[in-house]
């Protein structure tokens, strides 16, 4: 079995470096601007635990203007995901997976100085502004688990949910576009 992940990246000083607990194979990459950039992955799914390793992001990440304003900063963000050849809503997804942060001892400092709390781990998120370990169990019941989530959500369609068809294979999602812009022009 495999899994597709398209996650966007967000250049500081550096690009993050990441890896996968399964064998992986970079499909595309589109530059996006200078500073960011698309990477569509496939990755083999070995065992039932899927893991992204967020693995490196040093303290001087994170761009300043002359005003103390962040400009830019490495980020990693999970923006797609087709599992078994169907893509699956990112608000459910992201309720489904543990990411747990590996906060930088000097992060962890200037925090505590500054009275801010930090959340441990597990959390619910697919935009990360630290290194860390992004987990989702794709064991049997996946579906089972994945079906109740979107019953319990009471989820809400937005104009940007247009082409998120849930459940849907990319052949009927594309035939499902072409009808929708041919009645939108």
């Amino acid at each position: 079995m495999t899994i597709e992940l398209l996650v966007t990246l967000e250049q500081g000083q550096s690009w993050p470096q990441f890896n996968f607990n399964s064998p992986s194979k970079l499909i595309t990459q589109n530059n996006l601007s200078s500073y960011s950039q698309d990477q569509l992955w496939e990755i083999d799914i070995a065992d039932s635990q899927f893991a992204l390793n967020y693995t490196n992001k040093s303290g001087n990440e994170t761009v300043l203007d002359s005003d103390g304003k962040i400009i830019r900063d490495q980020t990693l963000e999970i923006s797609l995901v087709w599992y078994q050849g169907i893509k699956l809503n990112l608000n459910i997804l992201s309720r489904m997976a543990q990411y747990y942060p590996d906060y930088r001892s000097d992060f962890i400092d200037y925090c505590q100085i500054n009275n801010i709390t930090l959340q441990s781990g597990p959390l619910h998120q697919l935009k990360f502004w630290h290194a860390g370990s992004w987990i989702l169990d794709l064991r049997e019941n996946f579906w089972y688990r994945y079906a109740n989530e979107k019953k319990s959500n009471k989820y809400i369609n937005t104009d940007s949910d247009i082409e998120n068809f849930i459940g849907s294979s990319r052949e009927e999602i594309a035939r499902q576009l072409i009808s929708l812009k041919k009645l939108l022009t």
